[in-house]
């Protein structure tokens, strides 16, 4: 048998390239109530996985965006008891009282005894919206 010389090619990318604004705008319409990721693709002839692929990159962006920028809220303490001597009581635990949190989304009012993860869970929520 003889061997066969073969000459080394090229390797060609042929890879088409898509602009951020062009992605992230596919992405956004996946995230509409109802939206087909495969018929969004199809509609503009791209592979499903890609766009998923896309897809999963802007959420894990937005994830670590939320992470990175924590949002205070303002606290304003009112009324603050102090005893004959100045000096602010040692802290209690209160059964009763109110708390009022104001946030873009709405506001929270509190009314006797929080748990505090049912808190968390409540603020965590609107914050998103």
């Amino acid at each position: 048998m003889k061997a066969e010389a073969t000459a080394a090619k090229p390797v060609m990318d042929h890879r088409q390239r898509y602009s951020k604004e062009f992605r992230e705008r596919l992405v956004a319409l996946t995230q509409e109530p109802g939206a087909s990721v495969s018929a969004i693709a199809l509609k503009h002839q791209l592979n499903t996985n890609l766009l998923f692929k896309w897809r999963r990159q802007e959420l894990r962006e937005q994830a670590l965006a939320r992470l990175k920028a924590p949002a205070l809220l303002a606290v304003t303490v009112e009324g603050q008891a102090r005893t004959v001597s100045g000096k602010r009581p040692a802290a209690a635990p209160v059964a009763g009282g109110t708390i009022e949190i104001e946030l873009p989304a709405g506001r929270i009012r509190l009314i006797g005894a929080v748990d505090a993860e049912a808190l968390r869970t409540v603020i965590g929520v609107l914050a998103e919206r």
